[in-house]
C-alpha cells in the first residue's frame, strides 16, 4: 500500500509486527471516520446526497485499486476517513 498514488486511497507509510499484531502507519485524518461523523453529527443518519458523494469517492478509490490488481478485503464506514477539509 506504500506504492499507491490516488487521492481517494490512504497511503501506508510503513507497517510492522508487534507480537501477533500488525501495525500500519498512515496519515492522520483529523476529520475522523465516516462512522464517527455519523454517530456524532448525524445520529439519525446522513443525508442521501452526502451518502452519494461518499460512495462516489470511495468507488473511485476502489476502481483505482482494481486497476492496480489490488483488492481491499474490508470496506466499511469505520475505514472511510476524512480530513477536516473534506478530502478522504
Amino acid at each position: 500500500m506504500s506504492l499507491v498514488d490516488h487521492p481517494n486511497v490512504m497511503k501506508a507509510y510503513c507497517s510492522f509486527n508487534v507480537d501477533h499484531f500488525l501495525w500500519v502507519v498512515m496519515p492522520y485524518m483529523d476529520g475522523g471516520s465516516c462512522l464517527h461523523i455519523m454517530k456524532v453529527c448525524c445520529p439519525d443518519g446522513l443525508d442521501e446526497s452526502l451518502i452519494a458523494v461518499i460512495l462516489k469517492e470511495t468507488l473511485k478509490g476502489l476502481h483505482y485499486l482494481h486497476q492496480q490488481q489490488l483488492i481491499h478485503r474490508d470496506i466499511k464506514v469505520i475505514f472511510s476517513f476524512l480530513s477536516s477539509s473534506g478530502e478522504d
